[in-house]
């Protein structure tokens, strides 16, 4: 949705829905250009202290135009399309709510994640037997996934873990785990991967009762693979709910390719497992 000194001017747009575009200002680029026909980009449309932030969608033509299809802000402090006259500036860019912001350390704060995003299914899978773990690819057309799990039953004390393959097989070394767990209250802290190839993230409630949750990740290229995760589990012994979350931080500098769930101590015998993908 963002592309590098794109601008064009229109003539009184009003406040039509589709904008005709009168062609880039000398020495930027049009959005057709940048963009290509039918995709949608963050616009801002400005004509002196008036201005209008939104999202919109490239057309071809002949002409060329953009249709304002979301109003996100406005000088007017609404979400309507304002009424524009005479020549206006039209040029890329995003709003403040879209845009994250790296800390200081270069890692993406948890609470500018975006949760809005549309989740496509990429493997489902049902235990009915004995089962020691499951593989599940990273399509790279995807940066963001969710994996889920419902209904997990161990044949005895087992727990559930995660790690992933960044290439080379599954068990590389320690970097292929997710770090960082908090389990009964107890918080555990990792600014990096766990130092031992035996140590993963507990992902269930290691008393044989059943369990259920949710695991979020960014799985990006030349970035920090990063995401949470939060579990509920039913202690067999007790019949109380134990719930566990965390979150993580493992600083590759390619892709991973597998997410790898194990489960140790015994075989798991029941459970559901989804794992779904986003471009976000």
């Amino acid at each position: 949705m963002l592309r590098n000194r794109v601008e064009e001017t229109a003539n009184s747009p009003g406040t039509n829905a589709v904008v005709t575009l009168l062609g880039a200002v000398p020495g930027r680029r049009s959005f057709l250009s940048a963009f290509g026909d039918g995709a949608e980009c963050g616009y801002e449309i400005a004509s002196g202290t008036t201005w209008e932030i939104g999202v919109g969608k490239v057309a071809a033509g002949p002409p060329a135009t953009l249709t304002r299809t979301t109003v996100e802000e406005n000088s007017a402090g609404t979400t309507a399309r304002l009424n524009f006259s005479g020549t206006v500036r039209v040029f890329n860019t995003l709003s403040a709510q879209r845009t994250p912001v790296l800390s200081t350390t270069g890692r993406l704060p948890m609470d500018q994640m975006p949760y809005e995003v549309a989740w496509n299914t990429i493997q489902k899978v049902v235990s009915t037997g004995t089962v020691a773990s499951y593989v599940f690819s990273l399509p790279v057309e995807f940066n963001r996934f969710r994996f889920e799990w419902q209904d997990t039953a161990p044949a005895g004390n087992s727990a559930m873990y995660a790690r992933v393959n960044h290439g080379g097989g599954p068990l590389v070394g320690p970097n292929d785990y997710l770090s960082g767990y908090s389990v009964g209250g107890s918080q555990e802290s990792f600014t990096g991967p766990p130092a031992s190839n035996n140590t993963s993230i507990p992902l269930t409630d290691n008393t044989g009762g059943g369990t259920f949750g949710v695991m979020e990740f960014y799985n990006i290229a030349n970035a920090q693979m990063m995401g949470t995760w939060e579990s509920a589990a039913l202690r067999a012994a007790t019949g109380r709910i134990v719930r566990m979350s965390g979150a993580f931080v493992v600083p590759y500098s390619v892709r991973a390719t597998q997410l790898i769930i194990g489960f140790s101590g015994q075989n798991v015998t029941a459970g559901r497992f989804r794992l779904l993908g986003a471009l976000a």
